[in-house]
């Protein structure tokens, strides 16, 4: 009996036929490639553009977080790991980035002109409201200009967020790292020498206690051979 088992055939542009979408993997192409690719998709299938533009955007925000803020890297990750969305990008932006004369909010560092913050920030918060039933299923299509519309914002955040990123030294593909050794370092630095002024308590302690034992004894001893020669 043959127990091997059929192969599955790799789609190819003979197989795939026409039109084709070529998807991107978010960490392997520079940003210039990522956005040629995304607007390409949104000619033939507006709605898969717009949550390309979303992956994009998560992606950066996050890079830009790790980037720019001074908190060690793990406990940013494990932050960002419990929660998702624009929420809770506002909030962890507030929370790890503390940046001198620099923006203070996620929307600041997006939008440069005040007047419009309230509304870029809101367009935002609707293009996230649109995605979440599209990925889970709830709603299948939303209309193309709506998701050509949202794509082109989210895309521009993500420039904006780039340029912000280079503004104040980060890098959005390798600052997060070297941040990540830089914080491992100090840690360990403060750690050691935490360890160093403890040691150094516990003789201080440790020769005091000698001392006072020394003496206690002495004083009894004293004593004794008081109550002796009387």
């Amino acid at each position: 009996m043959n127990t091997k088992k059929a192969k599955v055939p790799i789609a190819s542009e003979e197989t795939l036929g026409e039109p084709k979408i070529c998807l991107f993997a978010v960490q392997g192409n520079s940003r210039q490639t990522r956005r040629e690719r995304i607007e390409a998709i949104a000619e033939l299938e507006p709605s898969i553009a717009f949550l390309a533009a979303v992956f994009d955007f998560e992606w950066m925000v996050r890079r830009a977080i790790l980037a720019l803020s001074a908190c060690p890297t793990p406990d940013i990750r494990a932050y960002l790991k419990k929660e998702h969305g624009w929420e809770t990008y506002k909030k962890a932006w507030k929370r790890f980035v503390k940046l001198e004369n620099g923006p203070t909010t996620l929307i600041d560092a997006i939008v440069s002109d005040s007047s419009q913050r309230n509304a870029v920030a809101s367009a935002i918060s609707d293009a996230f409201k649109a995605r979440h039933p599209l990925v889970h299923g709830a709603n299948g299509f939303i209309p193309d200009d709506i998701a050509k519309y949202n794509m082109k914002l989210l895309l521009g955040t993500s420039d904006a967020l780039e340029k912000t990123l280079a503004t104040y030294g980060g890098k959005w593909n390798t600052a997060f790292m070297v941040l990540r050794r830089v914080t491992r370092k100090s840690a360990l630095k403060d750690a050691l020498a935490q360890r160093k002024k403890s040691r150094k308590t516990h003789v201080e302690h440790e020769k005091r206690m000698k001392a006072n034992l020394r003496n206690k004894v002495g004083l009894n001893l004293q004593e004794t051979l008081g109550k002796c020669h009387d």
